[in-house]
């Protein structure tokens, strides 16, 4: 325990043991004084654990003053065995680096809440983190192994409360992975969640996360619900996240926390960067008359504004034995609210072998909600593939659907919407490159790449099926686009890759090549390569 004005102390190669409390660590930070303050210390190179009480509240706790704020460095620890968090800044905290700890679970543990890296959600404004290569996860130093919480447990990773909205933190190169929730019922997992600040999430990989709960299973790989200005998701990959419970929500209604999504930003911020993340293999199975849905990237933050782009989302699974009245969906990227442009983004959906029923969107532009005059969202240079072979009901599916009325501006130019899901067995749902829903205020689509795989289902728009011809005459839509069946433009010769997500073009390939439109502002391409003066449609520049 190191109190008031304990300063630049060193913690070296120890094994430290601790249990018991409620609110201190095995390791303890604590400021009353209005001396010095607890600065400039350092603890790294130690085994901090359980000991002979049993669990630990924490192990490490910091609590400072409104005048004198804790600040230090934590590096290179094992830390296990804990109840609430492997390391808490509780109030008045300053600057902290936390850096390539190693925080595993030997044993199950009942918490009911979890928060691993946590600082506090009250008088920390001026806390300012630098949280990188940690590895959270496992049952063992080098996190193999299953960290298994049995509680219904609200449980985060990393979870930021409040930290300085001037200057940044930084969220990077940690790894979050074999974690397994037990419970029952009203599960919310998140591998990273930055509540409020100015935070940049960068290079982290979220891998390995399963939910095997009841009834009401959240599961969020990184949330962003900032409102401050300037926040950046970036180059990022979450993977292989499993649900296998019932419970959701409709991907045509607003998200919540109960969503299971690969990144979810539901704040209200300005300025907001979400770019070359990848996401994939996310899966939610259920059985019973109840609904299961997946996202890939959802935007559910009311009156701001950003970029989506160079993103990659493929492999979203939906396993439901409901078929009566359901709204199971999975959608790559998903916009409710705010102001974005969304470019040169990779979304390639199949829900592999899966036949059951499941509503598929490849991007949705679902900000119905929103009513300000100014909203719009610019969908720019973005290929996207829908395929699979549903084998039941009516599910129909999208490349792009919109649900997006009210006083919004909604533009589609240079993308490639290629949907060739093909119906098996008893399946009667229809199969479009655009799917309208709710059609906004204003809607202006062309110069973009349609590929369905039947001619008499290119658009839904009023309640009508329609071919390319009249979907064309609706408004004047996509007059200078190409359009074709998937039987004319085949999927395996136009994308490289796409049972992988690797929608980059084939070499070559003439019917795209310099059909884009200039003037959308979008320079470079999926690969951060310079756009041509005459670009090519789709997220790949490849001429």
């Amino acid at each position: 325990r190191l109190t008031n004005d304990a300063t630049s102390n060193t913690l070296r190669y120890l094994t430290l043991k601790g249990g018991g409390g409620t609110s201190t660590g095995v390791i303890t930070f604590i400021n009353t004084a209005t001396g010095t303050g607890l600065v400039d210390n350092l603890v790294e190179y130690c085994d901090i654990t359980k000991g002979a009480g049993g669990l630990p509240y924490a192990g490490i706790y910091s609590y400072g003053n409104a005048t004198k704020r804790n600040a230090g460095t934590i590096r290179n620890n094992y830390i296990s065995d804990f109840r609430r968090n492997a390391i808490f800044l509780d109030y008045f905290n300053g600057a902290w680096e936390i850096a390539y700890n190693s925080i595993f679970m030997t044993e199950p543990t009942p918490e009911l809440i979890q928060y691993i890296i946590q600082t506090s959600t009250l008088q920390n404004e001026n806390c300012m983190v630098n949280i990188h290569h940690n590895t959270i996860g496992g049952s063992a130093p080098d996190n193999s192994g299953l960290w298994v919480s049995t509680g219904n447990a609200t449980m985060y990773g990393i979870y930021i409360g409040l930290h300085s909205t001037t200057l940044p933190g930084y969220i990077a190169d940690n790894t979050v992975k074999n974690v397994q929730i037990n419970g029952t019922t009203g599960t919310i997992f998140g591998a990273i969640f930055v509540l409020r600040g100015l935070v940049h999430i960068t290079n982290n990989l979220v891998t390995d996360l399963s939910s095997p709960v009841t009834t009401n299973a959240g599961l969020q790989g990184i949330r962003l619900s900032s409102f401050t200005n300037g926040c950046t998701i970036i180059g990022n990959t979450v993977r292989n996240l499993v649900i296998n419970s019932p419970g959701g929500t409709d991907l045509t209604a607003t998200i919540s926390a109960s969503a299971f999504t690969g990144i979810m930003l539901d704040g209200q911020a300005q300025n907001l960067v979400v770019s070359d993340n990848v996401v994939h293999n996310l899966s939610r199975a259920n059985t019973g008359q109840v609904d299961a849905s997946v996202g890939g990237i959802e935007l559910n933050t009311q009156s701001s504004t950003g970029i989506v782009t160079r993103n990659r989302v493929y492999d979203l699974f939906v396993l439901s034995t409901k078929t009566v009245n359901a709204k199971q969906a999975m959608a790559g990227i998903r916009i409710t609210y705010g102001i974005w442009t969304v470019s040169n983004n990779q979304v390639s959906l199949t829900n592999g072998t899966n036949t059951n029923f499941c509503r598929m969107f490849g991007v949705i532009d679902n900000s119905w909600l929103q009513t300000t005059n100014s909203a719009n969202t610019n969908w720019y240079f973005n290929s996207v593939y829908v395929g699979g072979t549903p084998g039941e009901s009516n599910a129909y599916s999208a490349a792009f659907a919109c649900y997006s009325g009210n006083a919004r501006t909604v533009r589609l130019r240079n993308n490639i919407f290629y949907n060739e899901r093909t119906n098996t067995g008893t399946a009667t749902g229809n199969h479009y490159a655009y799917y309208m829903g709710v059609v906004p205020v204003s809607f202006t689509t062309n110069y973009n790449m349609l590929v369905p795989q039947n001619a008499a289902t290119v658009a839904y728009n009023a309640g009508v099926d329609k071919t390319f011809a009249a979907w064309q005459a609706v408004a004047g839509y996509d007059l200078q686009s190409i359009y074709g069946l998937n039987t004319t433009y085949l999927a395996d010769t136009l994308f490289l890759a796409k049972g992988g997500g690797n929608l980059n073009i084939v070499l070559g390939y003439p019917v795209i090549n310099n059909m884009a439109v200039t003037g959308t502002g979008v320079t470079v391409d999926y690969n951060n390569a310079t756009r041509a003066a005459n670009p090519d449609i789709g997220s790949c520049e490849f001429s």
